[in-house]
This record gives structure tokens, C-alpha cells and sequence, in this order.
């Protein structure tokens, strides 16, 4: 056969390109046979004849066999010749087909010589011995298909093996002119006979026609025919010469086959190694430039000797055993890197399963990847029967090592026992037994399982010394058994029995012994080989969820979240499987001390390796941080086939989550330059999915090269998954610090020129730079850093004391940015800390720990003069934490930094003055003074260095060592400071917040403070009042800021409307607000608001544009020009009668808000409350106030509580509560007349109807892919949602969902929300909630107390008022009667008389009342009052505290109904909206016991 390795570029393609040779009366052409037998169902066909099918080929037909030139042609290829007839087939019982002529008379062969004179050929010399031997075929024919056993032909007389398969002829004839006797060798001419090439546009006489090369035989054309067919395969780059190709090829008439240069016939030798004589490749190269010398263009007469063919070692070969030709099963066992990889032991790092933990570890392992691929063959195609029998739910394997005996069993239908008709095998013999078949050809149907290409389970048979296969049909109540041994050589006949199990009862054992020879190895034992087989058992668990699997009878755990959990580190968290906690909304990185910078502190995320999802039900995909420092890590599946190198399913899950990734990073750190490179490198991910008809780099099918296009479902991640990536896989911050490392290295390299001259330096804003700065006396000079300009003038005021030489004066903009967990550029350009970097001279990276290193600064000392408050103290600790992340050898030397303090509280009595500098030290002072003596003093607070005169300024400068602190470093100093401000320090900070004791302050009276007291003493102020801003109280749900509002219109009596800019302004005058009033107007207008999502239960009532729900709240109109007043339940919710019993608090001397109010019901259920404070946060979701009366009702009578759901006034979806911490929102949406239009009637709560107006912009105009919407209208109001979306429609528009959740899903009416109930408890301790009925039982308990201490007051206040009736009565009576005589008399004998007849106390008032209260009349009125009074005393005795509670509860929920009842109204009259669901209307009004509460009352 004629071969061009040039055309090879797989050995599959060395059958790809076998054409059989024919004659052509009109032209020289090639001949290409196909084949494809299949049974009727076409399930199970073969790609190529074996030679124990024993089938003929069909005829085929003669095509010119020509390579399509690079121009095209208008000539059209000759008609095809007449087939010859085939001969006749051989018995079922025989491979191999009779000869179709006797051997003394050959067959006529069905080439015939072309029409036209061809030229004159030389007779070929005498064939020596080798060649006729080579020639000659085997006279042993093939044994009967059921013979027992059968041995293929060895190689030496093989049939593929030689170059004619026909027996010699008794007399051969003459062979005509132009073609070459068949039974005679090939004959080579010697290049110096042989004419030259000339172009491709030369005569056709002049051409050497390929038939007279070679002449086959019938036998020669039927071997050809059964085994140059085409092989499959499914190599994209590799394809077949198709009838239609070879048509074209013959188009071109002047073609000239490149391999044949007149007469020379050019073979290609599977071995690189063989190379022909130097003189014969010069020969060769002159020819084509057409310089050769003494030779003749026209036909040569004589043949001189052929060139001798050498080896690599010189010595002479002969054609035969240079080029051969091999069987399919030889080129397998000679070749079997491109079917089964190596077969050499391979060093290569490899997850195996540690023995000892039962865990992945990623080792070196020793092993042969060829035996590997032959097992796991075997087991893929037991997996792939799990996709064509769902009720597979066993597979066992069993390794035995010792002696080497591999078994694999699978329940569910197998192979069908039955006699295949086209073939004339059983069907196992035919899949099992031979090359190329299987029931995976047929592309057109879509398939989900590993086999495609034919070789599989053949591949394992070829290299085992034994192979068997016993397979149960029930259905045909068939047990099939057969056995091949000898590398598939030999075979055993089919043992087939009587099966009578029951339907349903099949299986397949697969049984058989690696030919470990072939794989260099004498045994299985004590092997990497058995570990990595031992981990591809665990990967078939993985993908076969439903399915039983044993190793040795051992069951292994399934699922693929399982599997990825042994790949965590052994004390990991949990692999991640559920959407837990609220850190997906929340993103909480970066929480510290600080509270700057939009940044949001919180409870860190907890971490996981892995975080696991299944996407749909042909995804799994779980994704974490590599365990390989750097390198990007995967294990995926494809059909159950390991695919170790990854593949287009591994980029397009990877590309999501890199995508993810990267846009979270570049929002959070916008400075930092990260590309997703260095995000992918830092990945793990795991992938099994089902693709549908996959495609593969290889035979060993280690990388999937199927489009996604083309994987048969989508794999889109969800939004959910990519959030739990981001919060709880610690992949940003891995990226964040490398990506800071690189850019903290150029900042340094960029920082290290000098500072700017002494000028530039002068020319930073608002800096009043010293004299000696910059100069030989730097080191004497102080900078002093103020917070704000108002300290700065404060500090220039005392500068006349000191002087301007050795002191410099620099104010802050507010707080600094807190350095921690900031990129490196963001540090560099924040002007303040550039400035700061300036002035002082500070080098980025350098070390101060010398006085010569030192010197070089502008500045020897810094002093921080800031506020004595609770800010104060955290701007101090800003700057400290900047310069221990950068200079902290600075902070190392003693003296470098101080502190300048200023009284917060001073006390005057006459010229007495009492100066305080924390408000602890004034309380201690303040509690130790008789209240008598308090009066005569005059307290006035500094809040502020502004409160401070330019000459109390030049006071302290005087006294400057008095009010000069110095910072020393201790050994805790960097811990302390990490616990402060590091964002991965949420739990020590918690801890530390709490243990520190309230009343500890620092002693100002000492002159050095440690970092670690300073950290201790003074930042944890502001700690524990940046969480009082933050986080409301268990008992009235009120923040400080609230509280103060409420308290304010308490006490003016808010109910006519007032402007809420003068509102904040009267509760700054009564409650000692100390910050900015804008903060207030924002607190009022927020308690006024009333749309959906703001508040159940407004405490004040809106009169203006207070906000709605189109924007949130956020289109609320200026404080100055909207109205505000109590509104009507807010007493009824918070009764007057309780006042006198709260707890006030005071400040500036005054006395101001309760420490807490006392509600009947518990607000922070009724309005819910978000805040973010230092280490804590809250988000608490509303609750139906009915149902929280109902349970405190439950609760005063002994019984159970219901459980509660969120609730929200007005809102029309449906909320669903997953316990313990989440509950989720669906907006709803309806269908319309018409098919493809929906109306949207609700968006879910604080889904906000602008932004939702947005998102279906982007739906009907997106970015890129197909739009989901083609339109939207929308006729929204203010309160209401009225949206309608339509869909498009046609054969490319996306298809609407049917199920209500994937609609609402798919256009985002649905929002996740997270509960983390943080509250301040009644003894203002920060406590954790795991449940709204915990914080009722709170509640409960202290408002019965208050209930009590109000009854017990009330009973006292009713005594007095009852007795100073009853003293009065009696006095009016005294004077009526004329038993007191007032006129003309002392008032000290009036009080004689009165304090004998019992009336001494109080006597000045009797002797003040009115004349007229001594008439006839106001008697008698006064002693109905004097009953009243005692009859009201009598009930409140009679009352108990509960009694008293539930009597207002009823009331309160009275008054709920009756608000609900003419909301409806309003609504029904003006026709507008929906009318309220049944969770809106009143419940039936039940009496004592209590209700059953429902989540739809109220």
C-alpha cells in the first residue's frame, strides 16, 4: 500500500488514507472504501472489518484519487467504472473469505490498463528469494469464529503484514504492456534511470500512471477492502477522504501525484530512524531542480540494480522490513501512547487519599498512566450505563493485587444477549471483542456518557492476559460469559445459560488481569497505582450520586460535596453549602476601630476552603483557594471521566468566578492593579457536569475541547453562590495582600527622593510650619496636629507663650483614613497623609532607630492636640495606627510622640475651679458632692477645643507640662493596636469592649501613658460609643439619636405641627446634642416615614414630602420646609404615666432623655433597626404589631408564644421564613391576556421602584447576549407598583419561564435578607438574639417591672391627691361651720389651730384657696372629687400590674384595628391600588384567653 507519513498526523490516520488501487480504463485513480454495518436500531455498529466478522465488503467505487489543487478546475472526473463482482462470503464459521479464484488460475483483476497508449516500463530484474517469501501468502487460514481457542496469524505471516495476499499462480501470463505482474515485487528504478519531474502542466503521455505501479489481485482488493477501511475517530483535524473529496481531487487533469517522481516509488516508514543513502537524497533533490545530468526523458530499456536500502547502523534492508504494515490491535500494543499513554513509569504529583485521615494529600506518585487509563476505561463504561439505566444504584469493584485480578460489577441493563444480524456475533462479543464498536456513533442523538470513539473497554482487553465479561439480560432471561486472553488474541466461545432472575436484575462483570509486562511491572502491589485507583472509585461516588459504591465490599461515601470536603484541610470549617449568614449582603472586610472611609464594621465572615453549589441537575460545582501557592488548581468530571488537565467546562466555570472576583475587588479596592490572571492562579475549582457528546484532546481524553455552545445545558452561576465565594473564600484577601505587596514596593521605590525644599513644604494649605524645621535644629522642633481649624487657632493662641521657632501647627480635615487593610496607592495619594509624610520628612520604608537616621527629619517630636472626647481619642489612635504600619521605629523611641489634653468639664465656685479631663473623673466628683452643695456650683462642658478662649489657650501653654502627655512603647503594644483596628480581630475586640470596665478613665496626672492604657482606657470610650449610636435598646428600639427626638416632643408637646429644622434644633437646646443637627433632621424624617419597607408604626407623623418609595425615602424635601407632630398612637404606645418612674440622664447640668422608655409593645420588632458599630452590627426585620400584642397577651397568661414571621405594613408578597437567620421577600407578578405580558404588581421590600425601573432597562437593552424583556411600561404612583414587562417572541427569543419561582427569580422580585438581632440589654450590655420570641421574653420581663414600679407611684400619687382633697375638704368644712375662725387673726395661731384639728402640713396652701371655694357649690364639688380620688385609689390597689398591661395591649390593638379599618375605607373611596390582603384586615376580636395569633392579623 502507498502511505505518506507527510498526510498522518495521528496514527489513526495511517488507516484514515489506505486507498485501494484499481485500474481505471479511462485513468489512473484510487479507489476509497467505507463501511458502516449496524443492527436495525443502529445502536451498536463498527467502523471497521475485523477478522472475525467474517462480513464481506459491499462493492465500491473506482474514484480518482487526487489532492485538490490550489487553483480550481472546470474539468470534470471520468465516469466511474463498472465494480467488479465481489466474491462470495465466507461461512459464519470463518473469518476470513474464500478466494474468489483458484489458486492455478488468478481472479481477473478489476483494474484495467488506461485506454491511451502508456508509456514503456522496463521489465522488473528477477525477485529474489525475501521478496517472493514476502509475497507469498500463509497457506493457513483462518480459524472458525467459535472456535476455542482462536489465535490471530502471527506477525511474520500475517495478512496485513504483506504486500499480496493471493498464492503464486501455477503458470502466470504475460502482464500487458503498462501494468506490473502482481505476482512479481515492485520494482525501484535507480534514480539515474528514472526522467526527470517536469511541471504539472506536461502532456498527459509524459505522466507515469499510478496503475502501472502496482496491480492488485481480487485477494490484494479484498484484504485492502477489509482493512484500509476508515477508522473513527472523533479528531476534529483528522478527516476522511469522502467520495465527494476524491472527485474533486481528480478534477485537476495535470495533476501529478507528488509522491511518484517518475516511476520512483516514495514510501513512508512508520520508523523516523531509517533514512536512504546520501547519494539517493542529492539524487533526488537534483531531479526537482531539474539539473540531473546523463539522464534520458524518454523510456528507459533496461533497469539498472536498485539503490541498497541501509539501516541507522549501515547495514543493507529490504523493502519488506523497512516498510510494514500492521493490524489495528498490533499498531495499538506498538504504539499505545496515542490510545492509553505511557506504558512507562511516570514521576508525577497526583491527589491520592491519605490512609491515616481518609483525606486528599498531593503527592509525588510513581505509576504507569497506561494501566491507570485501562481501568478507569472499564469503569467510565459502567458509569456511562447509569445514564442509560437510571435504577443503577450499585457498583462494586474488587482489586485483588496479589493476583492480579481486577473486578468491576454495575446492576442495571447492560449489554442485550442477542445475535447481532449483521455480524453474525452476540452483541458483548461484538462490543467487548472488537475495534471499533460500540452504541455512542450516532452523533445526532444527544449523550451524556464517556464512550465515544470505539476503543474503550477494547483497550483494556488488548492489554490484559485475561479479559471476561458475564452479563445478565432478564429480559431475555440470558447469562452471557466469554473470555479473551493473550492481549484480545485468543477468545473462548460465548457460555451462554438460562437466567431467571427477576426483571430488573441485570448487571455486568467485567473481570481481568493487566498484562503487567507490557507495562514494565512485576506485580500490583505496594503501589501508587493502587491509590490513584483507590481515588478514581471515590470520583465515580462523587459523579453517581444515587449509586452505591464498594471498593473490596468497603461502601464509599457519595455525592460531590462529600467528595470535595476530603479535599478541605483537616481543621477547616464545614464545606459550605448554604447561603449562611448575612455576610453576603453585608460585605464586612476591612471592619475596625476606624468606622471611616465608607467603610462598614461587622462580624467577619466565617471562612471556608471550598464553597459548594449544585447548579442544576447536570452541574456541581464547588470553588476555594489552591493548596499549590500560586498555581491554579482543578478536579472535574465529564460524564464520570476524570478530566485532569481541565477543559473548556473548567474555563467557563473559572471565568464566572474570576469574573465575580474581579469586579468585587475592583470596587472595594479601585486603587489596586489586579488582573484576573492573578485571581485564576489563586483558584481551586471543582467541576462535575454531563456534556452532551463531549469531545476530547485524545484517546485519553484528559482535556474537554467542546465548545460551551455545544455542552447541552447551561452552567450559569448564580448570584448567590458568587456572593458566598466572595465573603466566606478568603480568595480577595490572598490576591488584596499580593497585589499590596507589589504596590507597597513601588511606593517605596518611588518615595525614596528627598523631601521638597523648605518652600515647597511652606506651601501646604493651612500649615504653619516652624522656624527651625527642615534645618540643623529639626530635632528640637514639635509638630502639632490639631483636629480641625478651630484647634488650630486654639493652638496659635498659646504659640505666643512658646514661639514659632521649635513649634509648628498643622490642622486634620476631620479623621484620618484608617491605613489597615488600604491599598498602598490609596495611602499614597490621600492628601492629608501626604502632607503629613512632607512636613514630617518621612521616608516609606525606612528606619528610624538611629539618632543619625533620625536627623533627617523635619521634625523631632509630634504632638496630638484633639478633642476630649470620644472622637477625640479615636483620631489619636488613627494616627497612631498609621505610623505603626509604616514607621513603627519611630514610635519605639521615647519622646517621639505626645498628647496634648484639655479639661472636658470645668467647676466654678466663686474662684474656686475644678478641672476635669474625662467625664468619669466629673461623675466620680459629681456623686461624692451633697446635692446642696452641687447647686452652688457652675459646671460648664468643653466639648470641644473650640469652647476653649484664646486665653485659657495661652493658660495651658504656660502650664505646658501639665497638659503634655508622652506615648511610651510597651511589649503589648502592636497586639493592643491590631485588636483596635485590625479587620480580622472582630472577636478579640468584642471581648475586650466587654471586659474593660466602665468606670476605668485615664489618670491624667501622670506624664507618660502607655500605648496599651491608651488603647485600654481611652479608645474603648469611643468603642462603646460608636456601638450606642449604632445599636438600639432591647426595651424601647430607640438609639440615642431617637431617643433624644422622642424625648424632645415628649416634653414640648408635640401634637400642632412644627418644621423639623426647628424641631432638631429645640432637641439639641434640651438634650444636649453635641453633633451636627444635620444628623437629626435625617433621624426625624426617618421616624416619619410611612411607605412600604420604612415603619409599621411611624412615631411622628409626615406633613411635606418626607420621602416615598419610588427612591427610598432619598426624594425627602429639606427640613426647612416639611412639618412634623406626634403622632396618635405614640402616647398610646408610650404612656405618660410611666414618665415619672424612667430613669433620666443628664448632661451639661441638665437633666435630659431616659437612660430608656418604656413602650407596652416592643418597638424593635414593630419598626425593625439596622446599624453598623465597632465589632457589632444589627439588622432586625418588622414584625406585625397584632402579633406581638398577642403574644404578650399569651405570656400574661401563662401560655406558649406563636412563632413570628416578618411583617410589612402595605406590602402585598409573600415573605418566607427560613429559620434561624434568613427569611426572603417575593415581590408579584401576574400574567395577562395575553401570553407574554406580565404585570408586576409588587417589587420585594426595600427593592425601591426606581432602581427596579433600571433593572429592566438593562433587561430590555443589555450589554451583551439576547435581551430578556422587549419591553416595559409602567404606571407606578408614589405608594403603588403598576409595572407591565413583555416578553420577546420567536424561535431565537429566550423561553418564558413556567414555574412562578423561575420567573420571579429571572426578573429579581425576589431579596434575601439576613437577621442578626444585636441589641443593648436594660443593663446596657451588648447582647446577641437568636430569635424575636428571645427578645420579647426580654422585653416581657422588664416591662412587667416598670408596670409595677408605675403602679406602686401611682398608688403614692393617688394617696397625696386624695389626702390634700380630704385636708382641704375638712378646712372648708372647719370655716363653714365656724370651728375655724380666719379674719383678724395670726397666721401662727391659724397654724396652732390647724395642727390641732390634723391639718398642720400643708397648711400655707389651705390658707391660699379662693373665697370662692368656701361656697355651697365648690363644696359639694369637692367632695365628689375627694370620692373620685378615693375610688381610683381603691381600683389602682385593686389592679395588678398585668391587669394594668393588658388592659392597655387590648386597648392599643383596638385602636390598630380601627386605623386599619379607615385606611381601607380611603382606600375603596378613591378607587387607587389593590385592597389590603387578608394580613391588612381586622381579626376577629376575641376576649380573655387571649387570641391565636396568624401571620396575616394586623
Amino acid at each position: 500500500m502507498l502511505h505518506s507519513s507527510r498526510s498522518c498526523p495521528s496514527p489513526l490516520s495511517y488507516y484514515h488514507f489506505l486507498p485501494v488501487l484499481r485500474s481505471s480504463p479511462s485513468s489512473s485513480c484510487l479507489s476509497y472504501t467505507s463501511k458502516t454495518w449496524s443492527l436495525a436500531n443502529q445502536k451498536y455498529s463498527t467502523k471497521k472489518t475485523s477478522p472475525q466478522t467474517g462480513s464481506a465488503p459491499p462493492a465500491s467505487k473506482s474514484i480518482p484519487f487526487k489532492p485538490l489543487p490550489p487553483h480550481s478546475s472546470s474539468l470534470k472526473p471520468p465516469p466511474p467504472v463498472k465494480p467488479a463482482v465481489p466474491p462470495k462470503l465466507a461461512t459464519p464459521t470463518s473469518p476470513h473469505p474464500k478466494p474468489a479464484a483458484s489458486p492455478s488460475k488468478p481472479a481477473a483483476s478489476p483494474f484495467k490498463p488506461a485506454a491511451s497508449n502508456p508509456p514503456k516500463t522496463t521489465a522488473p530484474p528477477k525477485p529474489s528469494a525475501s521478496t517472493l517469501a514476502t509475497a507469498t501468502p500463509s497457506p493457513k487460514s483462518a480459524a472458525s469464529l467459535h472456535s476455542k481457542p482462536t489465535t490471530l496469524p502471527p506477525k511474520s505471516v500475517s495478512p496485513k503484514s504483506t504486500i499480496s495476499h493471493s498464492p503464486k499462480p501455477a503458470a502466470p501470463a504475460a502482464p500487458p504492456k503498462s501494468v506490473t505482474s502482481p505476482a512479481e515485487p515492485i520494482n525501484i528504478p535507480s534514480p539515474s534511470s528514472s526522467p526527470p519531474l517536469k511541471s504539472s502542466t506536461r502532456s498527459r503521455k509524459s505522466k507515469l500512471p499510478l496503475a502501472t505501479i502496482i496491480s492488485p489481485t481480487p485477494q490484494q482488493e479484498l484484504a485492502s477492502e477489509v482493512d484500509d477501511v476508515q477508522l473513527a475517530t472523533e479528531s476534529d483535524d483528522v478527516q476522511p477522504i469522502t467520495e465527494s473529496y476524491a472527485a474533486q481531487l481528480a478534477l485537476e487533469d495535470d495533476y501529478v501525484d507528488p509522491t511518484f517522481e517518475s516511476g520512483d516509488v516514495q514510501f513512508a516508514s512508520e520508523s523516523a530512524d531509517v533514512q536512504p543513502p546520501a547519494s539517493e537524497q542529492q539524487s533526488a533533490h537534483t531531479k526537482k531542480r531539474g539539473k540531473s545530468k546523463g539522464t534520458s526523458t524518454g523510456d528507459s530499456t533496461s533497469a539498472p540494480a536498485p539503490t541498497q536500502l541501509l539501516d541507522n547502523n549501515g547495514q543493507p534492508v529490504s523493502v519488506e522490513e523497512m516498510y510494514q504494515k500492521k493490524t489495528p490491535v498490533e499498531h495499538i500494543l506498538l504504539r499505545p501512547d496515542s490510545y492509553i499513554g505511557s506504558i512507562q513509569h511516570t514521576h508525577q504529583e497526583q491527589w491520592v487519599i491519605n490512609e491515616s485521615d481518609g483525606r486528599m494529600e498531593y503527592r509525588e506518585c510513581k505509576y504507569v498512566p497506561g494501566l491507570y487509563k485501562i481501568f478507569d476505561e472499564i469503569l467510565v463504561n459502567a458509569a456511562d450505563n447509569k445514564q442509560r439505566d437510571h435504577k443503577m444504584n450499585v457498583l462494586q469493584v474488587t482489586i485483588d493485587p496479589a493476583n492480579n485480578i481486577i473486578s468491576i460489577l454495575n446492576n442495571g441493563k447492560g449489554i442485550p444477549v442477542q445475535l447481532h444480524e449483521k455480524e453474525k456475533v452476540y452483541v458483548p462479543e461484538l462490543v467487548l471483542g472488537t475495534l471499533l464498536t460500540g452504541s455512542n456513533f450516532d452523533d445526532k442523538i444527544a449523550k451524556v456518557t464517556g464512550g465515544r470513539n470505539g476503543f474503550g473497554a477494547k483497550l483494556t482487553n488488548i492489554f490484559s492476559t485475561s479479559f471476561e465479561v458475564e452479563t445478565a439480560d432478564a429480559a431475555r432471561h440470558k447469562l452471557y460469559r466469554q473470555s479473551w486472553s493473550e492481549n484480545m488474541s485468543q477468545r473462548t466461545e460465548p457460555s451462554i445459560e438460562h437466567y431467571s432472575g427477576p426483571k430488573g436484575s441485570d448487571y455486568t462483570r467485567i473481570t481481568f488481569s493487566p498484562d503487567l509486562a507490557k507495562f514494565n511491572m512485576q506485580s500490583l502491589e505496594n503501589g501508587d497505582i493502587l491509590r490513584l485507583m483507590k481515588r478514581r472509585i471515590y470520583d465515580m461516588a462523587a459523579c453517581l450520586p444515587s449509586v452505591q459504591v464498594s471498593l473490596n465490599g468497603i461502601p464509599i461515601p457519595s455525592g460531590f460535596d462529600a467528595y470535595v470536603s476530603m479535599y478541605q484541610p483537616k481543621d477547616a470549617q464545614p464545606l459550605s453549602n448554604a447561603e449562611d449568614g448575612a455576610q453576603n449582603e453585608q460585605e464586612e472586610h476591612g471592619e475596625g476601630a476606624e468606622g471611616t472611609e465608607g467603610e462598614q464594621p461587622g462580624k467577619q465572615p466565617t471562612k471556608h476552603p471550598f464553597v459548594y453549589a449544585k447548579i442544576n441537575d447536570r452541574w456541581q460545582v464547588a470553588v476555594g483557594l489552591t493548596m499549590l501557592e500560586g498555581q491554579f488548581s482543578q478536579v472535574s468530571f465529564v460524564n464520570s471521566i476524570a478530566t485532569s488537565k481541565g477543559g473548556t467546562h473548567v474555563n467557563h466555570v473559572a471565568e464566572q468566578v474570576v469574573k465575580a472576583i474581579h469586579e468585587r475587588i475592583t470596587k472595594k479596592y479601585p486603587d489596586l492593579d489586579t488582573r484576573p490572571a492573578h485571581i485564576r492562579n489563586n483558584l481551586f475549582v471543582f467541576v462535575n457536569c454531563l456534556i452532551e457528546n463531549p469531545a476530547f484532546d485524545s484517546q485519553t481524553k484528559d482535556t474537554l475541547t467542546t465548545r460551551p455552545a455545544h455542552f447541552g445545558s447551561a452552567c450559569d452561576l448564580p448570584d448567590s453562590f458568587l456572593k458566598r465565594i466572595v465573603a466566606q473564600v478568603p480568595i480577595i484577601d490572598k490576591v488584596v495582600g499580593w497585589a499590596k505587596l507589589k504596590q507597597m514596593a513601588e511606593f517605596e521605590k518611588s518615595s525614596t527622593r528627598k523631601p521638597k525644599d523648605k518652600a515647597g513644604i511652606k506651601a501646604i494649605p493651612k500649615l504653619d510650619d516652624a522656624n527651625f524645621a527642615g534645618g540643623p535644629r529639626s530635632s528640637e522642633c514639635t509638630l502639632i496636629i490639631t483636629e480641625g481649624d478651630s484647634a488650630k487657632s486654639l493652638a496659635v493662641s498659646g504659640l505666643s507663650i512658646v514661639g514659632r521657632d521649635k513649634y509648628g501647627v498643622f490642622p486634620l480635615r476631620g479623621k484620618l483614613l484608617n491605613v489597615r487593610d488600604q491599598s498602598p496607592k490609596r495611602v499614597m495619594e490621600n492628601e492629608e497623609l501626604k502632607h503629613l509624610r512632607m512636613i514630617l520628612g518621612l521616608t516609606p520604608g525606612k528606619e528610624y532607630r538611629t539618632a543619625e537616621d533620625r536627623a533627617e527629619l523635619r521634625y523631632g517630636k509630634v504632638m496630638l492636640m484633639t478633642d476630649q472626647d470620644h472622637d477625640g481619642s479615636h483620631i489619636k489612635g488613627l494616627f497612631v495606627n498609621f505610623m505603626i504600619q509604616f514607621w513603627p521605629s519611630l514610635l519605639e523611641q521615647d519622646g517621639f510622640l505626645e498628647q496634648f489634653i484639655t479639661p472636658i468639664v470645668k467647676a466654678f465656685h466663686g474662684a474656686e475651679v475644678q478641672t476635669f479631663y474625662t467625664t468619669s473623673e466629673y461623675e466620680i466628683w459629681r456623686s461624692q458632692l451633697p446635692d446642696d452643695q452641687l447647686s452652688k456650683w457652675r459646671i460648664k462642658y468643653y466639648k470641644g477645643l473650640g469652647t476653649s478662649s484664646s486665653q485659657e489657650a495661652r493658660e495651658y501653654f504656660k502650664d505646658l507640662e501639665r497638659h503634655r502627655i508622652e506615648f511610651k512603647w510597651d511589649d503589648t503594644t502592636t497586639t493592643k493596636m491590631d485588636m483596635a483596628f485590625g479587620k480580622d480581630e472582630t472577636a478579640q475586640r468584642k471581648t475586650w469592649a466587654a471586659a474593660i470596665p466602665k468606670d476605668w478613665f485615664v489618670d491624667y496626672t501622670v506624664k507618660n501613658l502607655t500605648y496599651s492604657d491608651f488603647v485600654d482606657k481611652e479608645l474603648v470610650q469611643f468603642c462603646r460609643a460608636a456601638n450606642a449610636r449604632a445599636i438600639p435598646s432591647v426595651v424601647d428600639g430607640l438609639k440615642p439619636g431617637q431617643r433624644k427626638v422622642l424625648y424632645a416632643s415628649f416634653k414640648r408637646g408635640l401634637t400642632q405641627e412644627m418644621k423639623v429644622a426647628q424641631l432638631a434644633g429645640y432637641v439639641a437646646e434640651h438634650t444636649a446634642y453635641h453633633h451636627g443637627e444635620e444628623s437629626l433632621h435625617g433621624t426625624i424624617v426617618n421616624m416619619a416615614q410611612d411607605f412600604v419597607g420604612a415603619n409599621n408604626l411611624p412615631l411622628l407623623l409626615p406633613s411635606g414630602q418626607f420621602g416615598t418609595r419610588l427612591q427610598g425615602g432619598k426624594d425627602a424635601a429639606s427640613a426647612r420646609y416639611i412639618f412634623t407632630k406626634l403622632a396618635p398612637l405614640t402616647r398610646t404606645i408610650f404612656p405618660d404615666l410611666d414618665d415619672p418612674v424612667l430613669n433620666y440622664l443628664e448632661g451639661d447640668g441638665d437633666r435630659i432623655q431616659p437612660e430608656f422608655f418604656a413602650p407596652i409593645i416592643p418597638m424593635v420588632l414593630v419598626n425593625g433597626s439596622e446599624g453598623l458599630g465597632m465589632g457589632w452590627r444589627t439588622s432586625i426585620p418588622m414584625y406585625n404589631p397584632t402579633n406581638l400584642i398577642d403574644n404578650l397577651l399569651r405570656l400574661l397568661h401563662n401560655e406558649p408564644m406563636e412563632p413570628l414571621t416578618p411583617w410589612y405594613k402595605g406590602f402585598k408578597g409573600s415573605v418566607e421564613l427560613t429559620p434561624p437567620f434568613t427569611f426572603k421577600t417575593y415581590g408579584v407578578i401576574e400574567p395577562t391576556k395575553k401570553e407574554h405580558i406580565f404585570k408586576i404588581s409588587e417589587l420585594p421590600v426595600r427593592k425601591w421602584t426606581n432602581d427596579y425601573k433600571e433593572l429592566l432597562t438593562t433587561y430590555v437593552k443589555p450589554e451583551k447576549g439576547k435581551p430578556t424583556l422587549k419591553d416595559f411600561s409602567e404606571y407606578n404612583t408614589d405608594q403603588k407598583v403598576d409595572f407591565e414587562v413583555t416578553f420577546p417572541r420567536g424561535a431565537e427569543a429566550k423561553p418564558i419561564p413556567q414555574n412562578a419561582q423561575d420567573l420571579l427569580k429571572l426578573l429579581r422580585l425576589e431579596s434575601t435578607f439576613f437577621m442578626k438581632m444585636v441589641l443593648f440589654d436594660r443593663h446596657g450590655a451588648i447582647k446577641e438574639y437568636m430569635d424575636p420570641l428571645d427578645i420579647i421574653r426580654d422585653f416581657f420581663e422588664v416591662r412587667m417591672e416598670y408596670y409595677a414600679k408605675r403602679k406602686a407611684a401611682r398608688e403614692k400619687v393617688l394617696e397625696n391627691e386624695a389626702k390634700r382633697l380630704g385636708d382641704k375638704l375638712k378646712f372648708v368644712k372647719l370655716v363653714i361651720s365656724g370651728s375655724l375662725k380666719l379674719f383678724g387673726r395670726s397666721k401662727a395661731e391659724l397654724r396652732q389651730d390647724l395642727v390641732k384639728s390634723g391639718l398642720g402640713n400643708g397648711y400655707e396652701n389651705l390658707l391660699s384657696i379662693a373665697l370662692d371655694d368656701l361656697t355651697k357649690e365648690k363644696t359639694e364639688q369637692l367632695a365628689h372629687a375627694k370620692q373620685r380620688k378615693d375610688a381610683e385609689l381603691a381600683e389602682t390597689r385593686r389592679t395588678s400590674a398585668a391587669a394594668m398591661w393588658e388592659h392597655e395591649l387590648r386597648a392599643l390593638r383596638d385602636k390598630l384595628d380601627k386605623a386599619h379599618e379607615k385606611k381601607d375605607e380611603v382606600e375603596e373611596g378613591e378607587g387607587e391600588g389593590v385592597k389590603p390582603s387578608k394580613a391588612e384586615r381586622k381579626p376577629k376580636k376575641k376576649k380573655s384567653p387571649p387570641p391565636e395569633a396568624t401571620e396575616e392579623t394586623g
